[in-house]
């Protein structure tokens, strides 16, 4: 309630109830190479994730529930990469399947502000779309030390 969009984990993993409660609404399934996708998720969230019971007391209930709901998506712990970008790409197949076509854009950032705004039905922003998102800055991220103000 009160919001008109939700994006990133654990949403991802919700697409099917998303659509069974909001019948109408739009999905955007960002996709990219499965083999890179992988590395970068195996160095950052499931790296940090396997590492919960060392993390500090107050975020271990948060780590648990974020291991839970990505195994729930078919990422559970203890794949190597190459089975990560199978499950990648099993999960990707399942939303595409899942979801109506004209629900659904399958958009690669590196696509740029054009797709994703004709979908929306909004206008093109005059500034360049954003890059964010790197490993570097997640761990900046998870450690405290995002640099970004507000």
């Amino acid at each position: 309630a009160g919001f008109n969009a939700a994006v990133d984990w654990p949403t991802a993993s919700f697409y099917r109830e998303l659509h069974e409660a909001f019948p109408d609404a739009r999905f955007v399934l960002t996709y990219r190479d499965p083999d890179t996708w992988a590395e970068s998720f195996s160095d950052t969230i499931y790296h940090s994730i396997a590492g919960r019971a060392a993390a500090p007391p107050q975020a271990r209930d948060w780590l648990d529930m974020a291991a839970d709901v990505i195994a729930r998506a078919g990422f559970p712990m203890g794949l190597d990469r190459q089975q990560l970008a199978a499950a990648f790409t099993a999960h990707n197949d399942a939303v595409k399947a899942a979801l109506p076509s004209e629900q659904l854009l399958v958009f690669q950032v590196k696509e740029g502000w054009s797709p994703l705004c004709d979908f929306l039905g909004v206008p093109t922003p005059e500034q360049p779309f954003p890059r964010r998102n790197d490993r570097a800055e997640f761990w900046q991220l998870v450690k405290g030390d995002s640099g970004v103000t507000e």
